[in-house]
């Protein structure tokens, strides 16, 4: 089985689709199918094709003129590869989505679409954006997406269409702490967080779709913040740093850092927060869980897939200010005893059912499902 697959996150780009877009594509290499990458990047100047085990690597420049550079694209595609492809994948993005429905036609290709994080939700209610999303849908003969809630949306708007929700995965084998982690987090709380304050981490890009204005002005309302030490790893909002000082938050912010890095801070926070106002099915979520740090999050989307109904102690109502304030006043009090028992409970249910293993098997079996 080969696969043509469009991108503009896998590595070296950081952030959480270009590890799910890495993650996915690692595990279907080792099952046997090839797959070539085309990465809209900035990294090169030219096209530029790399030799990999089960595929090849195209790279495709990301200029002014993105239009020069997808008819380039499009003739490379065309002249040089002649590979005979099943299937084209837009794996979320906007120059994926944007290209794919142009390219699958050329190619002679069926085309799915993986919508992941806010492709969906960011361009929806984006006028010209809505018109590119709306064709790449009409146009693919399969949909997946991270989370029940896009599924529900997109059938209901194209109620033709097979839309498959394929959970977001996790690699349990390679995620787990080693003793320097954990010395390295207790060295950095030691130093930087006063011990009558519980940390709460927030990674990741936070921008305004991840609710994080919201969130701390629900923390301040709270009037629990004199208890509380915020640990910000990640690109912030314009203007965070001013508010947080004005308002007298104890805080630390560090730079963005790959997946493997966190695992030295991961141990350091007491919970984690992800109050999205909308979002995907977000790795920092798994990769939490895994670990045994409690999730105070809004209950939307993958969020919810992954908490309800057994694990929503620490779940507040989306953009609802008091019901966020419950929620963090329930984790705040909630004994260590009972926090340690949700955790490892938690924790047993990412292993048995949010592992990359059920992750690649749903991929695998829907290109079978869908072969000639």
């Amino acid at each position: 089985m080969k696969i043509l697959w469009l991108t503009e996150n896998y590595y070296p780009n950081r952030g959480g689709m270009a590890q799910s877009c890495d993650r996915i594509i690692y595990h279907l290499k080792q099952k046997g199918l090839i797959i070539d990458i085309v990465h809209f990047t900035n990294r090169v100047k030219n096209i530029k094709l790399e030799k990999q085990i089960n595929g090849n690597y195209i790279a495709c420049p990301i200029e002014e003129d993105i239009s020069h550079w997808l008819n380039i694209l499009s003739n490379f595609l065309i002249t040089k590869m002649t590979n005979k492809y099943q299937f084209i994948v837009a794996f979320g993005g906007y120059l994926p989505i944007f290209s794919a429905p142009v390219l699958s036609k050329w190619l002679n290709l069926r085309l799915i679409t993986m919508i992941r994080g806010n492709d969906f939700d960011s361009a929806l209610f984006t006028p010209k954006r809505q018109e590119i999303l709306f064709r790449v849908l009409e146009n693919s003969e399969r949909i997946t997406v991270v989370d029940s809630e896009k599924k529900w949306k997109i059938e209901k708007l194209f109620p033709n269409k097979t839309v498959d929700f394929i959970s977001n995965g996790i690699e349990i084998n390679n995620w787990k702490l080693t003793a320097s982690h954990i010395l390295n987090s207790r060295k950095w709380k030691s130093l930087n967080v006063e011990n009558t304050r519980k940390v709460i981490g927030l990674f990741g890009y936070l921008k305004r779709k991840k609710g994080i204005d919201f969130f701390l002005e629900a923390l301040i309302k709270s009037k629990k913040v004199q208890h509380v030490h915020l640990l910000f790893i990640g690109e912030l909002a314009d203007g965070l740093i001013e508010f947080l000082n004005n308002e007298k938050i104890h805080y630390t912010t560090l730079g963005f850092m790959d997946k493997f890095e966190l695992l030295s801070y991961y141990p350091a926070c007491d919970g984690i927060a992800i109050p999205s106002f909308y979002d995907g099915m977000p790795n920092v979520l798994l990769e939490a869980a895994l670990l045994g740090i409690p999730i105070i999050a809004s209950d939307i989307n993958g969020i919810s897939d992954v908490l309800k109904p057994n694990f929503s102690k620490f779940l507040f109502e989306v953009g609802n200010l008091e019901s966020c304030i419950v929620a963090l006043d329930n984790w705040l009090t909630t004994s260590i005893e009972n926090i340690d028992d949700i955790s490892q409970k938690l924790k047993k249910h990412i292993q048995d059912n949010y592992n990359e293993q059920i992750e690649n098997q749903k991929y695998i079996n829907l290109f079978n499902s869908m072969k000639l």
